[in-house]
């Protein structure tokens, strides 16, 4: 449910289901977070597109693929905030580089 709102720009109902899901303990994958940063990205939630970014390691212990920082970066570009765009394209430079 959480692909087919993020896929059709349903953001809110998209981050809604992920919060309800959440709560009742349900594990979360790599696909689940792409599809929370595309609905964050879709309606332009910095913060929250954020927050849920670097909860995927530190709260989820999952990997952030280079899908996760794509979301993010583009983000970034759309609102304007290109010097944090830049950074972090560069810190998935350093992480490709370093094998991580």
């Amino acid at each position: 449910m959480i692909g087919g709102y993020a896929i059709h720009g349903n953001s809110k109902d998209t981050l809604k289901i992920f919060d309800i899901i959440n709560h009742l303990g349900t594990n979360q994958n790599n696909i689940t977070f792409v599809c929370v940063l595309l609905a964050c990205n879709d309606v332009g939630l910095v913060d929250e597109c954020c927050k849920y970014f670097n909860s995927i390691s530190e709260s989820y212990y999952i990997i952030s693929g280079m899908n996760h920082y794509i979301c993010i970066v583009d983000l970034l570009g759309h609102v304007g905030y290109l010097e944090g765009a830049l950074k972090l394209t560069a810190k998935i430079s350093i992480n490709l580089e370093l094998g991580m």
